[in-house]
C-alpha cells in the first residue's frame, strides 16, 4: 500500500527553510557590518574634537576586520555546504520512496492480476504454463 510521506517532508522542508533564511540573515547581516564599518571609517579621523577637546580616536584594526569577515565568510560556506547536503540527501530519499511506491503500484496493477488468473486453473492447466515458462 502507498504510505503517505508527507509528514516527514514537512519537517525536513521546515529545518531546510530555517536553514536558509538563517545563511541569509548571516549574509545580509556581514553586508550591513561591512558596510557600516566603510561608513564609520571614512568618517574617523585620527583626531576628534569633543567638547573642545581633541581626542586621539584609534581606528579599528583591518586585521581584526578582515579576520572576522573571513571567519564569517568560512563559517557561511559551511552553512551553505550542510544545508546543499542535506537538501541532496532529502531528494534523494524522496526519490527512493517514490521509485518503491511505483513498483508496488506497478506490481498491483500488473502482475497481481496475472497471478490470480493462474491461481485460477485447473492443476494440469497450471502445470503446462510452468512447464513452458521454465523453458
Amino acid at each position: 500500500m502507498i504510505k503517505p510521506i508527507e509528514k516527514e517532508k514537512n519537517n525536513n522542508q521546515k529545518a531546510v527553510v530555517f536553514k536558509i533564511l538563517f545563511l541569509l540573515s548571516l549574509i545580509i547581516t556581514g553586508i550591513l557590518l561591512d558596510r557600516l564599518f566603510l561608513v564609520k571609517k571614512s568618517t574617523l579621523s585620527s583626531t576628534s574634537e569633543i567638547l573642545g577637546e581633541e581626542k586621539h580616536i584609534e581606528k579599528p584594526k583591518e586585521s581584526f576586520i578582515n579576520d572576522t569577515l573571513n571567519s564569517a565568510g568560512k563559517k557561511i560556506e559551511e552553512l551553505g555546504e550542510q544545508v546543499l547536503g542535506e537538501t541532496t540527501q532529502f531528494v534523494k530519499n524522496t526519490q527512493e520512496k517514490i521509485a518503491s511506491s511505483v513498483s508496488q503500484v506497478i506490481y498491483k496493477t500488473s502482475l497481481e492480476p496475472i497471478v490470480n488468473q493462474f491461481e485460477k486453473l485447473p492443476e494440469d492447466q497450471k502445470q503446462r504454463v510452468k512447464k513452458e515458462i521454465c523453458k
